[in-house]
């Protein structure tokens, strides 16, 4: 009987103890909302996305075209953008912080990208 108070106390401990693990590293996946509008005034070839989580690329985007782009996230971090514009030139822009959930806008320009945020949840 004494065995069996040992048995449960462990058995008890270790679900404790490996609940929170499993509570903060097994979640689903969320997404983060990228609303993409071309004011370059040429068309994009192609537009990558990537984040710590994955990548999303996008072909062809005409001018003052908008596109909205799920990004797939496990929990906050940055993302990359770069646009490929018809002339061959790159333009590439780091992404605010971010966590899934956000909704962002980039706005591609002839020479830059413009970060902003469109709501938090």
């Amino acid at each position: 009987m004494k065995y069996i108070g040992y048995l449960f106390i462990f058995f008890l401990g270790s679900i404790l103890g490996i609940a929170p693990f499993l509570l903060t590293s097994i979640r689903p996946p969320s997404t983060l909302q990228v609303n993409i509008h071309n004011q370059s005034g040429v068309p994009i070839s192609n537009i990558i996305i990537t984040g710590q989580d994955g990548a999303v690329i996008l072909n062809k985007l005409h001018p003052h075209q908008t596109k909205e782009i799920p990004l797939i996230m496990f929990g906050e971090g940055t993302y990359e953008i770069s646009a490929t514009l018809q002339n061959g030139k790159i333009i590439s822009s780091q992404g605010g912080y971010v966590e899934p959930g956000y909704r962002v806008k980039e706005i591609i320009k002839p020479n830059s990208i413009e970060h902003e945020y469109i709501s938090f949840y």
